[in-house]
């Protein structure tokens, strides 16, 4: 069964769009050798390979690019096909009905892990590429003091996005398409919004990003970008787990 998602997923307009994206990397790199985008404003000196790969990351992030096409490739997932009664073809093969809602977050997530990888392998070579121009924002080192804090940086990115993905997953297994692609964006841009706030701030993973990314071009503050980070991750584990014990109950309820 999560052969046949995974199928399903790679033949996905919506996927397409996602690998697409790969090219962000090399755009971004030409930002960085053009002098519009400073390494300065992101770290204490030049950029090691880590380093490019984590702001970069976290760029198209925070712009909500990868977050709204992730999120509208988990309505595709699930929310489309409850709405046109595709899922129906499913239940005579399954012996528990909640399987058809975990095969769905693994293959999610097999899929967007692909893209990940391939997404940091493009940053990669435009690290190299910046590094053999000459470019001043970039150190040409592997690694670096900061190392540890841009993986954990890399980390939380990836967790976040999955968590962005498993909330929409959910959402489309209450509602009509259209109303989770509108609760996706909800997610997005409410989370930025709040996350400032007292006490509902601090239940988003995002504010603790947040609090990491202001202390990250302070070497001395590497011990706080690195536990604000973990937070964030783990909170994000946390609510995907949520999600997925509640998206099993709903689907083993589905009605169509």
């Amino acid at each position: 069964m999560i052969r046949i998602e995974l199928f399903k997923i790679f033949r996905k307009k919506e996927f397409s769009v996602l690998m697409f994206t790969l090219l962000l990397p090399l755009a971004f790199a030409f930002l960085i050798y053009a002098g519009a985008v400073k390494s300065s404003d992101v770290s204490s000196g030049p950029l090691a390979l880590p380093g490019l790969m984590a702001v970069t990351f976290g760029f198209f992030e925070q712009l909500g690019a990868l977050g709204i096409i992730a999120g509208i490739m988990a309505v595709s997932t699930l929310s489309s096909e409850i709405d046109n009664h595709n899922v129906l073809l499913y239940f005579p093969r399954l012996i528990s009905r909640k399987k058809l809602y975990v095969n769905k977050v693994l293959a999610l997530t097999i899929a967007f892990t692909v893209w990940s990888a391939l997404f940091l392998l493009v940053c990669a070579i435009a690290y190299f590429f910046l590094t053999y121009s000459g470019s001043a924002e970039v150190s040409g080192q592997i690694s670096d003091i900061s190392t540890p804090a841009w993986l954990s940086s890399m980390l939380a990115t990836y967790v976040y996005l999955l968590f962005i993905i498993n909330a929409t997953l959910l959402i489309g297994a209450f509602c009509k398409p259209m109303v989770s692609i509108l609760a996706l964006l909800g997610i997005l841009f409410g989370s930025i919004l709040l996350h400032p706030l007292p006490i509902v701030g601090n239940l988003l993973p995002i504010h603790y990003m947040q609090v990491a990314m202001n202390h990250l071009n302070t070497v001395a503050d590497i011990p706080i970008v690195i536990l604000n980070y973990t937070i964030s991750i783990m909170m994000s584990l946390v609510y995907i787990v949520i999600f997925a014990i509640l998206g099993r109950r709903k689907i083993a309820r589905l009605e169509v």
